[in-house]
This record gives C-alpha cells, structure tokens and sequence, in this order.
C-alpha cells in the first residue's frame, strides 16, 4: 500500500518536553563517524549514498524513482550500543513531513529505544519526546530515556537497540549521555539476516513506534537482523530489486508483494502470476540453499462489509497459490507459502483498512516468526529452557556477543573435529577460544587439545542460551564428527527437573538439525554441593535420554564424589566448580570416552 506525507503543518508539537537533562552537559556520539558500522539492517554498508539509506548508491540509476527516494527512509535500522548511563538522549533530523493523517508522528518520525536484559529478555524503554516543526530547528526531534533501576548489575552497561524512524529520513543523529559516563558503540552483527522485500505493511505503515512493526517485532523474537526493503506503493516484485537481493547473503527471503499488485489494469492476475515465478527463480538461481517465503496478503476478514474488495484479495491469493504449484512442479523445494488465514488480521487489526495498527502487526509477526523457525528448523518451546535467547549473566569476565562471534568466525576458518558444548565449568577449563579465567589448561592442553576438541562454553549459559547458539551459526558450515554436551548444571536453581530434560531433549534434537551426521555424547549433570541426590535422580532420567535418542552417555561426575555420594571438596574449587585435579579426572575420563 501506499501512503503520502501530509502538507499539514502546525506551528509547535510538543509532548512530554525534554528538560531534564541539558544537552551542554552531555558528550555526544554520532553513528555515521564511528570507526565501524554501528547500524544495522543495511546490506550495503560499504556503498551507502547516506548514512540511513537502505539501498547502494549505484541502485539509483537501476530502480524507479519512487523506490529510490522511498529506500532513503531509515525504517528497520538499528543503533546498538552500550552505557551505564541512567539518562540517554537522541537527537536528530528528519527531511519530510513528521506525520500523516491517519500515521503519528512517532511512527513516522520517531525513534524507539528497547534493552536486551541479563537473561536475554527484552525491556522497553519508554523517551519523553520533542518535536519542532517550524524555525531554524525545523524537523529537529529529541528524545530523552531515563533508565532507573538495576543498573549495577550490568558491569559494562545495558545493551540498547535503538529503532529509526519509518517513513522519513535521516539527516543527521547523534546520541548523548552524561559527562561522566561512557557510551561504547556495538558493531552490526555478523549473522546471516532475514531479507524481506515488500509494500507499505512491511515499511511499517501504521504503526504508533517503530520497534512495533511487525519486521521489528520478528527480529526481537528470533534475536536475528533484518533487512527491510519495504517501499510503500511500491512493492510490485521488480526484477531490479530482486537482482539486488540476491547479493544479500541471507538466512531466508521473504517476498510480500500482493497488496502492491491489486490493481488489475497494471496488473492482471496473469502478470502477478508471472512476476512471482520469476522473482523466485532469480532467487534460486543465485542462492538455491536458501528458503523463500510467499506470504498471501492478510489484511482482510469476514466481517468487513467491503466484499468486493474480499474477492479481489481473495483472486490474487489464489494466484499466489497457482503460482506456487507450478514453483514446487518445476523442482524448487525450498519456497513456501504464508496462508493469510495464519495473520488472524481481525477487523479492529487495520488503520483504515489495509495498513496494521500495532495490535495487527502483533498478528503479522506472530505469523512469520511460526513460518520462520518452521523452515529454518528453529523451534522454540513454551518452557524456558526450550525458548532460546541470548544472555548478559558474566558481563564482567568477557563479552557473551564477541565469544559467539569469534567462535563462528574460528570454525568457518578452522572447522573444528569435536566440539564441547557446556557453560561455566567447560567455558573456564581451557582451549580455544581463550579466556581470562583457566582452571585446568594443563589437563585440556595434555589430553583434550589433541583430539581437535573446540571451546565452546559459554560462563554463565543455561540450556536456552546453548540452544540459541546453536541456532545462530555456532554449528552451521562445517561437519563435525563428534559433539559433547555437558549442560543443564546452571539450569538447576531456575528450573524443576521435567524442564531440564526438556531443555536437554531439545538441544539435541536441534543438534541433529544442524549437524545430522554427528555422533552426540551426553556427558551427566556434574555434582554440585548440596544438590548430589537431586543430581543422581537426574543423571538416571538423562541416560533414559541418550538410549531413546541412541547416542552414547558418560557420567565422569562420578569421580568427583567421596565414598558416601557426597562432592569430594578437595576436587571443587567452591563446591560448584572443579579445580586443577578435578578437571584432570575429567580430561581423563572423556579422553578415554572419545576414544
């Protein structure tokens, strides 16, 4: 769909005046000079005409004029960075109108700010706002956040995200924080992203914020970046545009087109028909390991009284569906259909009848993210230790984010025979990647170096956090022949027993996932201090585990107890962790294990 800024003005808009903080206290920091991209969502960086731009520079001679000046519009970047600092203020200019008649200006033109806690959970954090209309300032913006509350435990600060405006663009923004505060930029992720190519809906037409459209909804619930390339009006499956996107090295494609292609004198459901087999196979052609989405449009129900507008939309999902027949026929098997009845688009979903209010959006993502972790075989449970997230619980003694992405860029350079999956106990007993702390190198370096066996512990990771790595490429691009798992310990004072072997059955099904040809070993639940009965019970159920699955069990957590079951102390370091003798008994158990 369609939208044009409003030429309605009015003098002076102001809710919630910023004051609090005056901004010649505060030390600024402006993204578009920092020494790397510390924005995310742009495929491109390297060739960017503007700083919040969404296409390359040379795409402005390829596409038609209405998208080019659409991709100017900075909707589904995203600034990440990091502060202890309890008040952050953002300022910027915008180059258009702040707000349409049926669009507020914090969607069109606001920002929006969310924080990643310490368990990998979200935080909204609410900006007192400014808007200038008029004036030398015109089209200047200011938020002001002031954050209260647990901050100590954040050593090196909370993780923000800060969402761009939607339909407006950028001139210039920076951010500030107190003098006497830091604010440490956060480089754009590595991970392979989501590309989605659509119309106004997936612009983010209309919602109130814009971390509440549905693309930026979808990448809090996967945790994954997201490139929108949605152009309002024109989302009409150009090859242009598709040509581009295969340069994307994307984990899913997503074509959402059809409300776009409504208009049968420009486009008879024939040339609909024809548009969507050829923007698929100009994707498979280039990139035919990776899944193509189709979704139906969904921006309609039963009790609306418009029928004939039902019937339209009903024809050109039809057509979605013959045009998906004839994909499947011709051999691709990694395209698929989003139906529109997966929306559940309610009457009360849409502004004015096509474009989603936040509730709709809340639909539209809701839809995608199921879609999503269908094809990419990422399921994520309704327990906690099946819903797989990030976490911020060690962020004094090392960077969660820069182990992952080390350990991906390490295996695709050097894929590793074995790897070791676990949490603290494994994470500080030695390998690669380093860390601060080591506690038994000697034993690892004597006899687990040498049968190729990687890190990959991860200090203060539950089996949610192992299964969200696991996810996000630390087992993707390579075959292993064996991996070791030695998780649930950290799970245990948050979790009843039923939800760690839960969590430890879905672990390995994932592992299988990614890695079907591998040989698992399931290493038991080590002893800890006061917990040895209900450890034993569990080490019971989790051999049960391993016989269902066929895979091979080992429980070196025995050697570790006196004669009367109980933790031998002077093999613990604090009754949780081992020390230099225990993890020798533990090297040389899985030594032999491996062999």
């Amino acid at each position: 769909m369609r939208l044009k800024i409003s030429h309605f003005m009015i003098l002076i808009f102001q809710c919630s005046i910023v004051s609090a903080q005056k901004t010649d206290s505060l030390k600024w920091w402006n993204p578009a000079e920092n020494s790397f991209s510390a924005i995310e969502g742009q495929a491109w960086t390297n060739e960017a005409h503007e700083t919040y731009g969404r296409l390359p520079l040379r795409a402005e001679k390829i596409v038609r004029k209405q998208v080019w000046d659409l991709s100017r519009n900075s909707t589904g970047l995203v600034i990440r960075f990091k502060t202890k600092a309890q008040q952050i203020t953002v300022a910027y200019k915008v180059k258009e109108g702040l707000a349409m008649p049926h669009f507020s200006a914090t969607g069109v033109s606001g920002v929006d700010m969310y924080s990643v806690n310490k368990n990998g959970g979200w935080n909204w954090v609410p900006g007192k706002y400014s808007f200038t209309y008029v004036g030398t300032n015109k089209n200047t913006i200011t938020y002001q956040y002031n954050i209260i509350g647990d901050n100590g435990i954040y050593k090196n600060g909370r993780e923000y995200r800060l969402y761009l405006p939607i339909y407006n663009t950028v001139e210039w923004l920076k951010i500030g924080v107190p003098e006497n505060t830091t604010l440490n930029p956060m480089p754009a992720r590595i991970d392979k992203p989501i590309a989605i190519y659509g119309t106004s809906i997936t612009q983010g037409a209309c919602v109130s914020r814009p971390g509440m459209a549905w693309t930026s909804i979808v990448g809090r619930k996967l945790n994954q970046p997201v490139i929108n390339l949605g152009f309002s009006g024109n989302g009409t499956l150009d090859e242009e545009i598709i040509e581009l996107m295969t340069e994307i090295d994307a984990k899913v494609y997503v074509l959402d087109c059809l409300a776009n292609l409504m208009d049968r004198t420009k486009f008879p459901l024939e040339e609909v028909k024809r548009r969507l087999i050829e923007s698929v196979n100009m994707i498979h052609a280039k990139r035919p390991m990776v899944p193509i989405i189709l979704p139906a449009f969904g921006a309609f129900n039963e009790h609306r009284l418009d029928k004939d507008r039902g019937t339209a939309i009903d024809e050109i999902n039809e057509t979605l569906k013959q045009a998906y027949t004839i994909l499947k026929a011709s051999g691709i098997v990694n395209v698929y259909i989003l139906p529109a009845g997966e929306m559940q688009m309610g009457m009360d979903d849409t502004v004015d009848g096509n474009h989603a209010t936040d509730l709709g959006m809340i639909n539209y993502a809701t839809a995608f993210e199921k879609i999503f972790r269908t094809v990419l075989e990422e399921p994520s449970g309704n327990i906690t230790t099946t819903m797989p997230c990030t976490q911020y619980r060690e962020d004094a003694i090392y960077n969660w984010e820069e182990r992952h992405t080390e350990l991906v860029k390490m295996n695709a350079s050097n894929p590793p025979k074995t790897v070791l999956l676990g949490s603290s106990d494994v994470h500080y007993w030695g390998g690669q990647p380093t860390s601060v702390i080591s506690r038994g190198s000697d034993s690892w370096n004597q006899f687990i170096e040498p049968l190729g066996v990687r890190n990959f512990g991860f200090a203060g990771d539950r089996i949610e956090n192992i299964l969200w790595r696991v996810e996000h490429g630390e087992l993707d691009g390579y075959k292993a022949d064996k991996v070791i798992l030695m998780v649930g310990g950290y799970n245990l004072p948050i979790n009843n027993d039923d939800e760690v072997l839960k969590g430890i059955k879905s672990l390995i099904q994932t592992i299988f996932i990614k890695q079907p040809q591998t040989s698992i070993l399931l290493v038991g639940l080590l002893p800890q201090r006061s917990q040895e009965n209900r450890i034993s019970n569990l080490n019971k159920k989790i051999t049960e585990i391993a016989n269902n699955y066929k895979i091979q069990y080992a429980d070196p957590g025995k050697l570790l107890l006196n004669k009367n079951e109980k933790i031998d102390e002077t093999l613990f370091i604090d009754g949780i962790y081992p020390d230099t003798e225990g993890y020798s008994l533990l090297a040389k158990f899985l030594k032999a294990e491996l062999h």
